[in-house]
């Protein structure tokens, strides 16, 4: 949404722009119309290869606004810096006076930004003496099989429950903010009393689905 804001904004500021809007997944967008278009520039969130073998095939220039693949390090790339993001929420739980802490996110490997994330708040957290349990493993399959929903957030219970508190966690998006939020309240664990959250990215959706 943020990407669009600042679109919007740009259009605004230079006139004769037509904007055609057609929201898809992040994985799933349909990538047909590509060998006919005739633009000057692609800004991209390339979350797999077929979106990368597209948008390299107009010849034109291209940003990377994602950052999940290593070979999309060898063009332009604009984002957030991560480490600063897991600075800033480590110093703000340490100065609230936490003394033990987590950190959750996703399957390694699986996005290496997060990864970034996930490493700098431990190494932040324990470079000021205190240790970091960190739930790294949220992948929705155990071999063949999705895990349901229940499943998922039973797993991430357990880890909650098993935290010492009261705990001051980084969640590395909003969305596992809001899987751990729903995780508390499975177990009665009280927020933020017990269990102090930081969520990353600033989703104003997810975050009215937790009031």
């Amino acid at each position: 949404r943020g990407l669009l804001r600042g679109v919007a904004q740009y259009c605004r500021e230079n006139s004769n722009w037509a904007t055609h809007f057609r929201p898809h997944g992040l994985g799933d967008a349909c990538l047909d119309w590509i060998s006919d278009w005739r633009g000057d520039g692609i800004l991209v969130r390339t979350e797999n290869e077929r979106i990368a073998d597209a948008v390299r095939r107009p010849g034109v220039p291209v940003v990377e606004l994602l950052g999940k693949l290593k070979h999309q390090q060898q063009v332009p790339m604009v984002r957030v810096n991560d480490r600063s993001i897991a600075k800033i929420a480590a110093q703000h739980l340490l100065d609230r006076g936490f003394h033990n802490f987590g950190c959750c996110g996703y399957r390694i490997g699986n996005y290496p930004f997060l990864d970034i994330r996930v490493g700098a708040f431990r190494q932040y957290i324990e470079e000021a003496g205190y240790p970091c349990s960190m739930l790294h493993v949220y992948d929705l399959y155990v071999g063949k099989s999705r895990l349901s929903w229940e499943r998922q957030q039973a797993r991430t219970a357990e880890w909650v429950k098993q935290l010492p508190k009261p705990v001051g966690v980084m969640a590395v998006t909003d969305d596992r903010a809001f899987d751990i939020l729903g995780a508390c309240r499975m177990i009665g664990a009280l927020v933020p009393d017990e269990v102090a959250l930081i969520g990353v990215d600033n989703d104003e959706c997810i975050g009215q689905l937790t009031i």
